[in-house]
């Protein structure tokens, strides 16, 4: 009986945009010669040298192909591409667990992590029960709205918990226009955001130039949430967005956060003030903060009062109620078990929500100076305030009187500054 002749299977490498973009034929050709003269110097010892030079010589190329493809990126890099070389040039932290050596388990430290980051509210706001709205025609989501969110939700974003992608949903909404916003509309409807969709996940990312990366203080958590509720919370946020604008929910002053406002116009704000100074013969001088704790220190019962003072779409004040009360996180790290923790304050970071409400949150720390006297300028949770006059001692007694009535106005919603980010500029 003759037996049919055995195929083995082949392999072909193929390139793609996956690939290391430095490569190139040469490289695979030295590698291959290296490959072979080290498994013929492993039968052969006198093969050695010629194996080492080989190692040696592959080594040497790889490295000038990499330099003149980092070159090539630096001559032709286009206006975004300066993130990608922050992430190419950026020093990377050998551990980015805090405290890790401290803990005896997993349990231990996970547990210590959500004291610090997520610490309990002994007088949580009282999550108010479903109750059917009827939206008015202006109100509901339409087809449209969803697929403006969607445009710029991207496939590569990282999913939460349930591992669904952006991809889904948008191929979902190309099939039946009707279903997500027939959701979300049912969600408004009820001012309810479903308790599935309030777990996330924590990720541990470690803030950039600090001295002691086993300290809480270094990092900070952000969450990721499932990205039909990041869906709906985008959607919220664009209609917040204007309302806040319309009726002075937030200032002009803030520049975080905002469509049209960024770092950009901070910084010329205060370079504007300064030299306007300057030219009035008067000497300018500038206090820095820097706000604790920021998204984790947000009191629900202030901020939702704030919300009603000014009129908010009932809608939307009570939906955005039920989003931030009594969510739930598991913290990611190395031997993390992933257990879900109660949280009842603060609002996620993570969250494409989360940036106007506390913009709206910290409005009052603008409103308590006076802008005929001080120029007050913030981009999120970062506050700059300054003064001039004829000598530096007024300024810096100037200063301390703004210290005094913004640190009251923080008290007052339940946050304060960092001491050891405070700084003084004349």
């Amino acid at each position: 009986m003759h037996n049919p002749a055995i195929h083995k299977p082949t392999i072909s490498l193929c390139f793609t945009w996956l690939s290391k973009s430095w490569w190139t034929s040469k490289l695979t050709q030295l590698r291959k010669d290296f490959t072979v003269k080290t498994r013929k110097a492993k039968e052969d010892p006198g093969g050695v040298d010629n194996a080492r030079q080989a190692k040696r010589k592959y080594q040497n190329e790889v490295k000038k192909a990499k330099s003149a493809h980092w070159r090539t990126f630096q001559e032709n890099a286009k206006k975004n591409d300066v993130w990608t070389a922050h992430q190419f040039t950026k020093k990377r932290l050998g551990s980015t667990v805090p405290g890790g050596h401290n803990y005896r388990s997993a349990a231990s430290l996970n547990l210590a992590i959500m004291q610090h980051f997520f610490p309990q509210n002994p007088n949580p706001v009282d999550m108010e029960p479903p109750r059917y709205i009827e939206l008015e025609e202006k109100d509901t989501v339409d087809a449209s709205e969803v697929a403006q969110v969607l445009r710029k939700c991207s496939n590569t974003f990282a999913p939460g918990r349930d591992q669904v992608p952006y991809g889904l949903w948008k191929g979902i909404h190309s099939v039946n226009h009707h279903i997500i916003s027939a959701l979300i509309n049912h969600m408004l409807t009820w001012s309810i955001h479903p308790p599935a969709l309030k777990d996330s996940l924590g990720i541990l990312l470690p803030k950039p130039s600090k001295g002691d990366y086993d300290a809480f203080a270094s990092y900070r958590v952000i969450a990721l949430m499932q990205t039909f509720s990041k869906i709906a919370e985008r959607i919220i946020n664009q209609r917040l967005i204007k309302f806040a604008k319309a009726s002075g929910l937030y200032t002009i002053r803030q520049t975080g956060s905002l469509p049209q406002r960024a770092t950009f116009d901070a910084r010329i704000s205060l370079k504007h003030s300064v030299q306007e100074a300057q030219a009035a013969g008067l000497k300018a001088s500038t206090m820095f903060l820097d706000i604790k704790g920021g998204f984790d220190n947000v009191d629900h019962g202030t901020f939702l009062w704030r919300l009603r003072s000014k009129d908010t779409p009932q809608y939307m004040t009570r939906w955005i109620s039920n989003f931030i009360a009594y969510r739930q996180c598991a913290i990611i790290f190395p031997g993390s078990l992933r257990n879900m923790k109660g949280i009842n304050t603060g609002i996620p970071q993570g969250s494409p929500l989360s940036p106007i409400l506390f913009v709206i949150y910290v409005e009052p720390l603008h409103s308590c100076l006076d802008p005929t006297r001080e120029l007050i300028i913030s981009y999120v949770d970062d506050i700059q305030i300054t003064v001039s006059s004829r000598s530096w001692k007024k300024n810096t007694r100037l200063l301390e009187e703004a210290y005094g009535r913004i640190k009251a106005a923080a008290s007052a919603i339940g946050v304060s500054f960092s001491t050891h980010k405070t700084d003084l500029m004349h």
